[in-house]
């Protein structure tokens, strides 16, 4: 007859086998003959979360401590459990609870760390998992755990070398495979991120994150009709999942098939009471890019909910005193961006940064993006007192550079689009921070202070649907470059395959702004005036098939769309004077797209909407006088492009005024409002230095 012992250990054997309900009876058995034995207690804990009962888990756990609180593996299986039901500062005691028992526990020092990451004190954590790794090199999980939060820091090489350590030790977990290719992702290594999700796919075909995953690295590389399937396959495992992607990956392909339905929907998820507290997850930009009228509103509502669930466990810095006392007599601004290459935004403040007057403040760039070697991108570095690349540090660190840099205000040039870091901004590096230009839209965070915007974007009344300050600008809130260069080459219709003798509509947005409903509009134009054509990017070569096929779908020769393939700024400048008269898109209008045309003497007709995303080019066209080419709704943009392409000497008339307001006017040249943005800068230092609560800067307080 088996003594306990021994039944002790056929009972352990029976558990790792996988036997639980054998276990469980003999584990109870000998608990009614020593009520009081640690150990039993310890493993009916430990089964009962197994056959998930975490209650009755962490009660038994307890009582073995109670018993015998000197084992430090009990505390240690205590903390995973406690942290499986998010009793995380609990879970966090019980893991240090059993290093001080067992200072070389590695399994404590891995629970330890998770707990931590959990309550988003990723520097800690980190160090728990590195000495867990110490202790025990060999065990798989550590290095998973380790990559999971330095990708959670932005340290994305550190992230990606840890779980590869993971994948040389254990290749059979898609988890992993998964997690390293968002890594690779985010880094920008797409083809690379690719397999990794196939790998991760191949070890579970129903895996639908790694679907969604391959998805979003599909669309990264041009190639929208897999991502588009992608997507699918991620609906068709986890039905809706995916809809917020799939409609991203069918804009950017001109693929309407059942686009405005899933759009509507999206609208109402957002709308819906109870939105904040569903697993919803909505990224701001996608959905104020939606292809259908949203509301401010709306748009607010939707980043707050994003803001605050990605946001809320990072730690801000709550020290700025050695800021506020500074005996400097200068401000210190820095200009945080992705996009200090040649890019839309870098055409737009490419001498800013020069104009500032460096008697008041001192101007800090700071990268978190590519560069290149472009003329644009070395005029904003030579701009600056000082220009820091922060591309391959942690989101902490980089918002520690930037603290000790004693930034007194930081201006986000990104909010939530592509290559923005917001993790940076909240940290809180400095006590003044700014929303501009970057993104058309509130952020929906509280650790953005101001948004620098002008009265015909966002009017006063509308100060309610932004969680920022609203700093109206007198003039047009863009800024422009005064130094633009064209191509010496003069070009010509024919290099562009454009009609000598042909009316030409040009609209050179990216095509995801070109929605059926706009397209709509275009096509009826084409039909009724026989002679001209209308002047699109290739953009990518799914979007140029698809606009091609909507166009015969609505009576009109594909032949009659021109594509050009995008081309280096000097060049695609200087051939968009080839264009007659130029089509704004909507919802999504154009923004630097409609400053290039302008000051290029080419007229632009838009339609204005009731967000911020919808009237960029209608502030810009108001501020040259040119309000007869802003629309009020489709049926007027509509007619006036028609009366403009139908009375070609109304048309002339109008670009020969257009020509002499931008040789007149200032609003392309940066002088004038950088001289308004320090005003608004003076403005917010002041207030901070009286330990004032932000305030909106209205317009008729600037300075004439």
């Amino acid at each position: 007859m088996e003594n306990d012992q021994t039944l002790l250990e056929r009972a352990v054997s029976l558990h790792r086998a996988g036997m639980l309900a054998d276990a469980e009876a003999i584990y109870h058995d000998l608990l009614r003959r020593h009520p009081q034995h640690a150990q039993i207690l310890h493993f009916l804990g430990i089964l009962a979360s197994e056959i998930k009962k975490p209650d009755q888990a962490i009660e038994m756990i307890q009582e073995a401590i109670r018993i015998e609180p000197h084992r430090a593996e009990f505390y240690s299986n205590l903390s995973s459990i406690l942290h499986e039901q998010l009793r995380v500062d609990e879970a966090l005691n019980a893991a240090r609870q059993a290093i001080r028992l067992e200072p070389d526990f590695a399994e404590a020092y891995n629970n330890a760390g998770n707990a931590l990451h959990q309550l988003g004190d990723f520097a800690t954590a980190i160090e728990a998992y590195r000495r867990a790794i110490t202790i025990n090199p060999d065990y798989a999980m550590f290095y998973f755990n380790l990559g999971n939060t330095l990708r959670s820091t932005g340290d994305l090489s550190g992230a990606i070398a840890n779980f590869e350590q993971f994948l040389g030790r254990r290749s059979d977990f898609p988890e992993a495979y998964n997690n390293l290719g968002i890594a690779l992702m985010e880094l920008g290594a797409f083809e690379r991120s690719v397999q990794s999700f196939y790998r991760a796919i191949q070890l579970r075909p129903s895996y639908a994150e790694a679907y969604e995953n391959l998805g979003k690295a599909w669309v990264e590389l041009g190639m929208y009709t897999e991502a588009i399937q992608a997507f699918e396959q991620t609906n068709s495992i986890k039905p809706q999942s995916a809809d917020i992607a799939l409609i991203y990956a069918k804009q950017h392909a001109c693929d309407w098939n059942g686009l405005d339905d899933l759009s509507q929907k999206i609208v109402a998820q957002v709308a819906s009471q109870d939105f904040d507290q569903s697993k919803i997850s909505v990224p701001p930009f996608a959905f104020l890019t939606l292809p259908i009228e949203t509301s401010a509103a709306l748009q607010q509502r939707c980043a707050r909910t994003w803001t605050r669930r990605k946001f809320e466990k990072i730690r801000p810095f709550s020290d700025h005193s050695r800021v506020r006392l500074h005996s400097r007599n200068k401000i210190r601004v820095g200009y945080l961006s992705a996009d200090f290459y040649a890019h839309a935004t870098s055409y737009l403040v490419a001498e800013l940064f020069k104009h500032h007057c460096r008697d008041r403040f001192e101007i800090f760039g700071y990268s978190i993006g590519k560069t290149d070697q472009s003329s644009v991108a070395q005029r904003i570095q030579s701009g600056c007192d000082a220009f820091v690349d922060l591309t391959n540090l942690s989101h902490r660190a980089a918002a520690q550079r930037i603290q000790e840099d004693e930034i007194q205000i930081l201006v986000d040039l990104k909010g939530y689009t592509r290559g923005c870091r917001p993790e940076i901004m909240a940290q809180r590096p400095a006590p003044i921070q700014v929303n501009y230009l970057g993104f058309p839209g509130t952020m929906g965070a509280d650790f953005i202070d101001y948004i620098l915007v002008d009265d015909w974007i966002v009017p006063a009344a509308d100060q309610r649907y932004f969680t920022e300050q609203r700093v109206a600008l007198p003039v047009c809130y863009q800024p422009n470059d005064g130094q633009m260069e064209l191509a010496s080459d003069r070009p010509t219709r024919s290099q562009y395959h454009l009609p000598e003798n042909a009316f030409v509509f040009g609209s050179w947005c990216n095509p995801y702004k070109i929605t059926p409903t706009v397209f709509d509009v275009w096509a009826r134009l084409l039909r009724e005036i026989p002679e001209s054509v209308l002047w699109l990017i290739d953009n990518n070569p799914t979007a140029t098939k698809n606009l091609q096929r909507e166009a015969s779908i609505r009576g009109v020769d594909a032949d009659r769309l021109i594509f050009s393939k995008p081309q280096p700024s000097l060049i695609h400048l200087a051939r968009q004077v080839l264009a007659d008269l130029v089509l704004d898109t909507y919802p999504v209008c154009a923004h630097t797209t409609a400053s290039d045309a302008l000051r290029l003497g080419v007229p632009m007709v838009t339609l204005i909407g009731a967000t911020f995303v919808s009237r960029v080019a209608s502030s810009l066209l108001q501020e040259l006088g040119f309000q007869e080419l802003i629309a009020k709704n489709l049926k007027e943009y509509e007619e006036i492009v028609f009366a403009l392409a139908t009375q070609r000497w109304k048309l002339q008339s109008l670009r020969e005024r257009l020509g002499r307001q931008v040789r007149s006017h200032d609003i392309f040249s940066s002088h004038r409002i950088v001289r308004h943005l320090e005003f608004a800068f003076d403005r917010m230092w002041s207030r901070h230095l009286w330990q004032e609560k932000a305030q909106p800067i209205f317009s008729h307080e600037f300075p004439a």
